[in-house]
């Protein structure tokens, strides 16, 4: 026995009354395209970064790829790639660079750490080697290993226990604190132009003093480079050597190099008037020269209508500093091109999420978001239409179907969510009658 029209006609008394409505004209579009906004010209730059061995900014741009194009799930693959090409590029120049260093060829060494750092910006081995061994060529590389000591490693490799401080003081660190096994010291080549006769130290810090009265600022720092510094002159030549420093960081803020100025604030000795102050203006001005770029690429972005690049990099500027109101203005921009742009592409709910970013009275968004809502609330009700044409055909899955997607782009449809429960029930009533019969004819 077939129970289904029998059910239909009890089930139809409890929603027919709100289907009333729902064949009125209401205009709409089809099902919204999932179209991404295209990144294609970020990924030619990726790749034309890449050819030229520009990995770092081939990275930043494979990642401005992946956030435009959210379901390409090779692109995530591809970053992680570059990730580990570009450490294991990293390391392999670092470890040249050691081998350079080790052979005397400061020069190759040098190109290596270069090149090791420009891979990894945060690579601290490759710093330590550029900014303190290479500065000090001809050194000998000692490994420390367990039982070592400043005191252990000046006897036998001077045979003079009193040089432990200056091993500590050549490597940056505190003579108080043990040494940790398989470090790596640089042991200074106590040289007699290194470690000059007490005799001969007033005359080098009265030429120190006197290139320090001219500028001369490179000059004080060889010839302070020269004096022991635990003699009794140790404390003039510490203050003539952080005056020149902070001396040469002051002339590169003028040129706003702002990186080799925050360098040379950084190597004053802790107290020196004015470096805490003149370290903090550096570093706030290596941020707005990072801001700017930002700030540049954000346009160009937008520029080309890679609207949503332009607004990860706004957003990024705006989570530092929320006042910056050019920032603020290419953000907002950007949100409008892109809510229209989604707009025009059929893609309502997009584009209301987007729009709904900016004020009301920002251009028309309020219009468009009315229009968005509009033609998304037709496009519900033309699903609730096809889920109507569905159960009077008594095709109840897909009405029920149809009837979720209306509740996707409207969750507030008047009458949608009671016909699925009304159709549900039904439908489960029809599966098990027709398990009945089909027990009965068995």
């Amino acid at each position: 026995m077939n129970w289904r029209p029998l059910l239909l006609l009890l089930f139809c008394g409890l929603w027919l009354q709100g289907c009333a409505g729902a064949f009125q004209n209401s205009p709409g579009k089809g099902t919204e395209s999932e179209t991404p906004v295209t990144a294609q010209s970020y990924r030619q730059k990726a790749l034309d970064l890449e050819r030229q061995g520009e990995l770092q900014q081939a990275l930043f741009a494979w990642r401005v790829v992946a956030a435009l194009t959210p379901d390409d799930s090779a692109v995530p693959d591809i970053i992680k790639t570059l990730e580990r090409g570009i450490a294991n590029a990293g390391d392999i120049h670092y470890k040249k660079g050691v081998t350079f260093y080790q052979q005397g060829n400061f020069s190759e060494a040098r190109r290596e750490f270069l090149i090791a750092l420009r891979l990894d910006p945060e690579d601290k081995r490759a710093v330590t080697f550029l900014k303190t061994w290479l500065q000090y060529p001809n050194q000998k590389i000692f490994k420390v290993q367990r039982g070592d000591s400043y005191f252990k490693i000046a006897t036998e490799e001077y045979n003079d226990p009193s040089k432990a401080n200056i091993i500590a003081a050549f490597n940056d660190l505190d003579p108080q604190k043990p040494l940790s096994v398989d470090a790596v010291l640089l042991l200074p080549n106590l040289s007699p132009d290194q470690l000059v006769p007490r005799k001969e130290t007033i005359s080098l810090l009265q030429k120190a003093q006197k290139a320090m009265d001219n500028r001369r600022y490179q000059e004080v720092l060889a010839i302070t480079a020269k004096i022991k510094s635990g003699g009794p002159e140790g404390a003039d030549c510490q203050a003539l050597s952080d005056s020149a420093h902070f001396a040469l960081g002051n002339a590169m803020m003028e040129k706003k190099n702002y990186s080799s100025a925050l360098e040379y604030f950084t190597k004053v000795s802790p107290g020196f008037k004015g470096r805490e102050m003149a370290i903090a203006k550096a570093e706030f001005n290596i941020q707005q020269q990072s801001t700017e770029e930002k700030l540049r690429t954000a346009q160009e972005s937008f520029n080309q209508k890679e609207f949503f690049a332009a607004i990860q990099l706004t957003g990024e500027i705006l989570a530092q500093d929320a006042s910056n109101h050019k920032a603020k203005e290419l953000s907002d921009a950007a949100h409008y091109a892109l809510g229209k742009q989604l707009l025009d592409q059929g893609q309502e709910a997009k584009a209301i999420e987007v729009l709904s970013v900016l004020a009301h009275d920002y251009k028309d968004t309020a219009q468009l978001l009315n229009q968005a809502h509009a033609r998304r609330n037709a496009l519900a009700e033309e699903y609730y239409r096809k889920g109507v044409k569905y159960f009077l055909n008594e095709e109840l899955e897909q009405a029920i179907a149809s009837w979720e997607q209306t509740l996707i782009l409207n969750p507030n449809h008047p009458k949608a969510r009671q016909d699925i429960d009304n159709a549900s029930r039904l439908l489960e009533k029809w599966r098990g009658m027709e398990q009945t019969d089909k027990k009965g004819n068995d």
